[in-house]
């Protein structure tokens, strides 16, 4: 929590977060607000789990391997690596569970597995953001190698947006398991997309 400007250089975590609580992440959970690098960082999750017991709203259950919920302000993540596996019951993304910041990835990669197991279809899983409220910029070659799994949307990416997104020469490989709203980069979108240069070459899976 905090609105503080940090700046990460180099920082591996290897974490085991499991309190059943909202808001997750191994850097910081929920609010964070200010200004944020992260550089040639590196965060290993063997579980993050919020559980069903903690309010179901827009704010609960943001789970991410850096951050929890992004709240404002800005965050860059360049050539940093996400590994392991995420679970929340909604909001829950490689790198933010939920997001209402300026945010951009340069170079990044998400290898963990990400899965998001409500029923709701906004609330979902993406290979760096579960759900998307600010603006978010992928590029130099940004990856998605983790499987996602949504009981009702997913996305190598973004698992679901109400802002505009934009990807540039970057790829997903990871499966994409969802009822429906999946897709290789984005799940469900009710705003502009601008998706460049870029390669799904994942397998898109309907569960129902």
């Amino acid at each position: 929590y905090g609105a503080f400007d940090t700046n990460w250089e180099g920082v591996k975590i290897y974490a085991k977060l499991a309190d059943n609580s909202a808001n997750q992440g191994a850097f910081f959970g929920g609010n964070l607000e200010g200004d944020h690098t992260f550089t040639n960082c590196a965060v290993t999750i063997s579980l993050i789990y919020s559980a069903e017991g903690v309010a179901q709203t827009k704010q609960g259950n943001a789970v991410g391997a850096y951050i929890g919920r992004a709240a404002s302000g800005t965050a860059k993540f360049d050539s940093c690596y996400a590994y392991g596996s995420i679970i929340a019951v909604n909001n829950a993304g490689g790198f933010i569970g939920k997001n209402n910041a300026a945010v951009t990835f340069e170079g990044c990669e998400n290898e963990a597995s990400v899965t998001a197991t409500t029923g709701t279809t906004n609330f979902g899983a993406g290979g760096f953001i579960g759900r998307n409220e600010g603006t978010v910029t992928f590029t130099n070659h940004c990856v998605n190698s983790g499987t996602i799994t949504g009981t009702k949307t997913a996305g190598g990416f973004v698992g679901d947006t109400i802002q505009p997104v934009t990807v540039d020469a970057s790829i997903n490989r990871g499966l994409i398991v969802a009822i429906n709203n999946l897709g290789g980069f984005i799940g469900l979108t009710s705003q502009s997309f601008a998706i460049t240069n870029s390669t799904n070459r994942g397998t898109i899976s309907p569960s129902g």
